[in-house]
């Protein structure tokens, strides 16, 4: 599972084995499935496809926003709803980084219990 930034914008990865028939870009599906609980289909929705070969792995990406925090579930696929064929499933996590992540600045350590208290006088 990856974690990413709530309302990033990321390209999922998948690689398809060589082969000596590859698929053509129209015959993947992807399902997605938002933090809500609702799921997504689209059979128009990979960004880039490069078709492997007899001895060279294709690719398939797919761009997705992030505009909810929790789980996404995202499930590349080839078939039918009778015969469906799961290609890769990928599972992202979205999340509301700390300030000082975004920011790039160092966390304050004046509190919690990473910080040693002071010594007794």
């Amino acid at each position: 599972m990856s974690f990413y930034a709530k309302d990033s914008t990321i390209t999922i990865t998948w690689y398809i084995n060589p082969t000596g028939a590859p698929p053509v870009k129209a015959d993947f599906d992807i399902t997605l499935v938002a933090p809500n609980g609702v799921a997504a289909y689209t059979d128009d929705g990979i960004t880039t496809y490069v078709a492997p070969t007899a001895t060279v792995q294709g690719i398939v990406t797919y761009d997705l926003t992030l505009a909810d925090v929790g789980l996404y579930q995202a499930t590349l696929s080839i078939g039918t709803n009778a015969v469906h064929v799961v290609n890769a499933h990928r599972e992202i996590f979205s999340v509301i980084p700390p300030a000082h992540v975004i920011t790039g600045a160092a966390p304050s350590l004046t509190q919690g219990p990473q910080v040693i208290p002071p010594s007794a006088p």
